[in-house]
This record gives structure tokens, sequence and C-alpha cells, in this order.
């Protein structure tokens, strides 16, 4: 059993029209799946590429009576707009299923090879998805002799990758013995300050999760744990250059909520409740 690329991260929006305008806006999309409507789930989607190891799935969810029951407008009922979860490929899906079972983790099946983990059990949902061909719509990452188009290498932002996503943890002993044993992740380090303790693990081939447990109250991450529970709260890009990155904010109109001589966060205002970084610091131990 391989876990392997990341698939996607959702973000659950009100206005999938305004959330393109925003992505598009601010990142290159590479987009590759526009407006899909999956009556298994009751939503619409939009997948895209924004760098080669991040894949955003933007998904406004059902509101009619009669979905409410059904688990994406389910959440988007009782969160509203934010992070939902993290997915990544795995070649052998039922391989995993039946590890996470050992390890007394609840999953569901889907449909086209797909597993989920009930959130209470793995620090929010998790998906773990085959590769083609049961996967329904292809992922051009996974295309021999794919790589991002010119016009995505030359945006002003400058993306070089995603750095990590951070999930909001209770117990931070408890996520790192998951993330490092069923799901076999690698340790690249940890670190504490007064606000939050974090380690930061490898999962698959290309993405680092920030484990992050809040330790004082009125900062983001408390209050969102506090708040929401555990779930995904943030991710980060590395960038190459800083202020470039924020000049380019500024000319796309996109104010942001803090900035310092390393990082720079988005007003979540602007981006529909989804809080993004960037940063030019490589995280320690990156071995990507």
């Amino acid at each position: 059993m391989s876990i392997g690329r990341l698939y996607h991260v959702i973000h659950m929006v009100e206005d999938l029209d305004a959330a393109e305008a925003f992505y598009g806006a601010v990142f290159p999309m590479e987009i590759y799946t526009h407006h899909e409507w999956s009556d298994y789930d009751k939503r619409l989607a939009t997948l895209s590429i924004l760098t080669d190891n991040f894949v955003i799935e933007l998904i406004e969810a059902s509101r009619a009576e009669e979905d409410l029951g059904v688990s994406l407008p389910k959440f988007a009922s009782r969160f509203g707009a934010r992070l939902h979860s993290m997915a990544w490929f795995c070649d052998d899906v039922p391989g995993l299923a039946r590890r996470l079972d050992a390890a007394g983790i609840r999953v569901l099946g889907g449909q086209y090879g797909t597993i989920f983990t009930h959130p209470k059990d793995t620090f929010g949902q998790l998906q773990f998805q085959t590769g083609p061909p049961e996967i329904p719509v292809p992922d051009p990452r996974l295309v021999a002799g794919w790589e991002l188009s010119p016009a995505s290498r030359k945006h002003p932002i400058g993306l070089v990758r995603c750095s990590h996503v951070t999930t909001m943890v209770a117990d931070l002993d408890a996520a790192r013995a998951l993330y490092l044993g069923p799901l076999d992740g690698r340790l690249l380090h940890e670190s504490s300050n007064e606000d939050a303790r974090h380690a930061f693990v490898l999962v698959g081939t290309d993405t680092v999760v920030d484990l992050a447990q809040p330790l004082r109250a009125g900062t983001r991450l408390y209050d969102d744990l506090e708040r929401n529970g555990q779930l995904p709260h943030s991710f980060t890009f590395l960038v190459r250059d800083l202020d470039e990155a924020r000049a380019h904010l500024t000319s796309a109109g996109v104010p942001v909520a803090e900035s310092g001589s390393s990082s720079v966060l988005i007003d979540p205002a602007a981006s529909l409740g989804a809080l993004i970084e960037l940063t030019d610091i490589p995280l320690l131990g990156d071995p990507r």
C-alpha cells in the first residue's frame, strides 16, 4: 500500500462563480473540471491545478431541502464557507482500508474506488482515491509528460509549490501517531511556541501536513478549533519572492489580513472563508 500525490483540498463555498473569480484573480488556475454536478454528493464542483503538487476543489453544495441530510450539504449548512477536507491518490485503496480498519478507524466506501474516513477518527475527514481508470475525471498531472503551462510558471504570484496544509488537532500526540502509523507519514520536524505545537509530516509523495495544536486563546487557530472542531485550517504556498507576491495581491485588489517579513495571510473575507498564506521560507527538512 502506497499513498501518492495529493488528489485535492476541498474548499466549500457558497457561490462557485465568486470562488472561481477569486482564485482566478490571485492564482494561476488550470481548470480541468468545471461546474460538474454530482447527484451522489449533491454538489457542483470545479477542480483546478494551482501548482504541480496542489489541486483545489471548489464545491458549492445543494441547498435543496431534500438534500440537506447528505454529507456535503450538511457540512455546508453547519460550517458555511471554509476548508473541508484533504484527499490523496493511493495505489491500493482496499489495502489501506483494511489497515485503517485494523487501527480502529471507521471507513466508508464511496464511488469510483474511493474511501472516506470518519472525521472524528482522523482529525477531520480524509479521502483516498484509486487512480485511472476508476477515477471518473482523470487528473491531468497523472498523464506522462504533463507539466504546468508556461503561463502558470510565469504567473506574477510566483508559486513554487504548496508548502503545507495545516489541520487543527486537539491532541498532537494522537494526531502524530495516526499520521506516522496507519498513514505511513514521515516526520520532518516539530516546533512549538506560546501559541501552538506543530508537527510537520510528509504524507505520500508531495504533501506536507502541519498538525497544529493550539495553546493560547485568542489566536486564529485556537478560535477556529473551538468554534468548528478538528478540520483543515489553512494552506500555505511557498513563493519565489514575497514582495512580488504582495505587489500582485495589491494589483489584483486583494486585501491581506496579516503581513510580516516572511509571510502574508490573505484576508479570509476576500478568500471566501479559506485561510491562505504565502511565504518565502522553505520548511525545515523539506525534501521536495
